[in-house]
């Protein structure tokens, strides 16, 4: 599946984020492949994985290393064919690597025409960027799935005070992303609510590029973390 992590700055997508890689990498022990900086010392925090194990599943890539060529070498060497969701593919900032401006770009139909075969090389890959717009419209087809997130703390006075009370939440809603032309109504799938944790209040500093995102999202601009399901809260 190809997810569309989608929100202003401080909605709470690369938080979002964060917990996919670590879920990915620490929890179920598969592998990632991403353009972000991660420290494996405190990946690993709180977990039995050690960060020697965590630096030979967890791949950090600039954007001109992950090319097709490589993710193809990547699935040949280390996952099954044909069995999907083996490794999390994350591109942060997927306008700069993607964007409509450069639609001519070389490897722009690599991508595509992979993209349209992921699953068969075992990959979950995970766009996050501020707006679907900033994306090709070749890539944009691709996408199965847009998670629209949005910060508490800037709701309505009501929502603000929740915000502040539980110390941080944030509301991610689903759609259909193909029939999405049609309405967001209509094309939605569903909601959740999550609520930031202190005892990961340090991960985050681990996502350089997130910073901003998460300070935002943490009141006080302290930055706080969540990376299991126990602060998810399903909403209809």
């Amino acid at each position: 599946m190809i997810y569309l992590y989608s929100g202003v700055p401080g909605s709470g997508k690369s938080y979002h984020a964060t917990m996919d890689i670590r879920e990915f990498a620490i929890e179920k022990k598969l592998y990632v492949i991403t353009n972000l900086p991660v420290d494996y010392d405190l990946l690993c925090k709180h977990s039995s994985v050690k960060p020697s194990e965590a630096r030979e599943r967890v791949f950090i890539k600039d954007n001109e290393e992950i090319t097709v060529d490589f993710l193809k070498e990547f699935s040949r060497e280390h996952l099954k064919r044909g069995k999907e969701n083996q490794c999390l593919l994350v591109f942060d900032e997927a306008g700069d690597k993607f964007n409509a401006r450069d639609f001519s770009a070389s490897d722009r139909m690599e991508f595509v025409k992979f993209f349209r075969v992921h699953r068969h090389y075992g990959y979950k890959v995970l766009l996050v960027c501020q707006h679907d717009r900033y994306l090709d419209r070749q890539v944009r087809g691709c996408i199965q799935t847009e998670i629209e997130h949005r910060s508490f703390k800037y709701y309505k006075t009501f929502g603000f005070l929740l915000y502040m009370l539980f110390g941080g939440l944030f509301q991610t809603i689903s759609y259909n992303y193909p029939i999405i032309s049609q309405g967001r109504k209509a094309a939605r799938t569903g909601s959740k609510i999550i609520r930031l944790r202190k005892k990961y209040a340090n991960i985050y500093n681990t996502f350089q590029c997130f910073d901003d995102d998460l300070n935002a999202l943490s009141p006080g601009g302290s930055g706080v973390a969540v990376f299991s399901a126990a602060g998810v809260l399903e909403t209809p």
